[in-house]
């Protein structure tokens, strides 16, 4: 029995997350919240150690998303997820 990758259903559900943000941003809110969601996860403690962490896997992060306009500031991590409800 195979079973399908998880990480395109994973990517597919971020997509679906309605954005808190009132205006349009550069960084879209599934690229945030899959680097946040994946460095977490290889143990980033802080939206800094978020941020630093993407930029040395950005290459790795654009294999599933385009991540066009790089990483975002570890200060919009931070102001992203607090709004998210």
């Amino acid at each position: 029995m195979t079973t399908a990758p998880l990480l395109p259903h994973f990517i597919e559900a971020l997509a679906e997350l309605d954005d808190p943000r009132s205006r349009s941003c550069p960084f879209p809110l599934d690229e945030l919240m899959f680097a946040a969601l994946c460095g977490v996860s290889s143990g980033a403690d802080s939206w800094v150690s978020v941020t630093d962490w993407a930029e040395l896997q950005i290459d790795w992060l654009r294999q599933h998303l385009p991540y066009a306009n790089g990483i975002a500031s570890h200060d919009t991590f931070g102001r992203v997820f607090s709004l998210l409800d």
